[in-house]
């Protein structure tokens, strides 16, 4: 990509200023110190030349000393082979992941203290959980899963359409991803368009009938055990949440493990805490059905 037009001039003149600038205007972080870092790295963003993150060490937030070094020294790699601004850190995504890892540096994240692993991007995600809770799509995905745990035999005559149909939910979910539109004081809206089926011509490539025959053929055998690779959180963690309670609830799957992320560095990165939040803002949800699946969830984390 050319870091003077397009998408990556985009990003690196608008997406990744405003991702400091929204996290500033949200007051994620209050201290002098925190400020004032993240206004030195927004001046940084195009044409300063690029300089290591701050070392972590194992005591230092969540690190153990195994995962400190090899994360110091990832970032000591990457950033000694590009001496130059910007503008010439290509891949574009490494830019990006660049960004973000200086964002925690800035708000001291990875530092011990009172800002030491608070979520910089706490607001964010709690307007993308408020939008997802009120989506229709997840309303009605949730209201569709509710009547096939009370209705079996109708449930039994659709299985595979209702496999196919919870798995395009919780892909579609991705489109909540916040680091896509940070430039909006709103979550874009991502939440109101999950799971149609015009979208499943967009698919590059679609493997998702393998899984449902694999699926299939194990039910009340030897069901396997399900890992779901969680990415974002709102309507996407949503979406997993209800992935993983169909598939439990129909014994699909002998046990779902759900994978997180260790720090918020892409904004809406679905953490350990944020499935907790979720599973809490279902529970509170004026939604019968919205209940049954946080009753559901907490049955299951429960029973292990």
């Amino acid at each position: 990509l050319d870091p003077t037009k397009g998408f990556a001039k985009y990003t690196l003149t608008k997406r990744l200023p405003a991702v400091i600038e929204r996290v500033m205007h949200e007051q994620a972080v209050t201290g002098e110190q925190e400020t004032s870092a993240l206004r030195q790295l927004e001046g940084e963003i195009p044409d300063a030349a690029l300089r290591r993150p701050v070392e972590v060490s194992e005591d230092d937030g969540q690190c153990v000393a195994a995962d400190a070094k090899c994360f110091n020294g990832e970032w000591a790699r990457w950033t000694d082979a590009r001496k130059g601004p910007w503008t010439e850190a290509l891949p574009l995504i490494s830019t990006e992941m660049y960004l973000y890892r200086r964002l925690l540096d800035c708000t001291g994240y990875f530092r011990r203290g009172d800002a030491c692993l608070a979520d910089p991007y706490e607001g964010q995600k709690a307007e993308s959980l408020k939008e997802g809770l009120a989506s229709g799509a997840f309303k009605e995905a949730v209201a569709d899963h509710v009547a096939a745990l009370d209705d079996p035999p109708v449930f039994k005559a659709m299985v595979g359409a209702k496999l196919h149909r919870f798995i395009q939910t919780d892909l579609w979910g991705n489109q909540g991803d916040l680091a896509l539109s940070p430039m909006h004081l709103e979550n874009a809206g991502a939440a109101a368009s999950v799971s149609r089926a015009d979208k499943e011509e967009h698919l590059l490539q679609d493997e998702s009938q393998g899984a449902i025959d694999l699926l299939l053929a194990s039910k009340n055998k030897a069901p396997p055990r399900v890992d779901i690779v969680l990415d974002n959180s709102g309507i996407e963690l949503l979406c997993d949440l209800l992935l993983a309670d169909f598939l439990l609830s129909h014994k699909f799957a002998s046990s779902v493990h759900l994978h997180a992320k260790g720090e918020p560095l892409f904004i809406s990165d679905a953490m350990p805490k944020d499935i907790a939040s979720h599973i809490a803002a279902l529970e509170a949800s004026q939604d019968a059905g919205e209940r049954r699946l946080a009753a559901n969830l907490r049955a299951h984390v429960g029973g292990g």
